[in-house]
């Protein structure tokens, strides 16, 4: 079952936690696909090559959905920009049209959704 509650801190009150991290590990599991073929990180301010892989990673990636601090990374296989946000509303920043349309094919492949405006 999928919780209305987007923030661990709401799920964790409403004892809807494993509802929440059910969500988030799909979001984990998104995000280390895409950062397979590399990844770059902004944290804090300083740009450098990362593992998606590697523990801490994982720890830049749970801190931004959880609204602890909102990761900035560059996706080197897909040519895109990706910065943490409120709500799991993640911004995607992109070139063309055809990054997002191949973005958005993987994404669904995670059962998530883009927005798109």
């Amino acid at each position: 079952m999928a919780t209305n509650l987007f923030t661990y801190r709401n799920a964790f009150k409403a004892n809807q936690l494993q509802d929440y991290l059910a969500g988030e590990r799909k979001f984990l599991a998104l995000y280390n696909h895409l950062g397979s073929a590399g990844t770059i990180v902004n944290c804090p301010g300083v740009l450098r090559s990362i593992n998606s892989a590697s523990s801490e990673f994982q720890r830049i990636l749970r801190r931004s959905l959880r609204e602890a601090l909102f990761m900035d990374i560059y996706l080197e296989g897909y040519g895109v920009r990706i910065l943490g946000n409120f709500d799991r509303t993640d911004v995607i920043i992109a070139d063309t049209r055809k990054q997002l349309d191949v973005l958005e094919a993987e994404i669904a492949k995670f059962g998530l959704h883009m927005l798109r405006k």
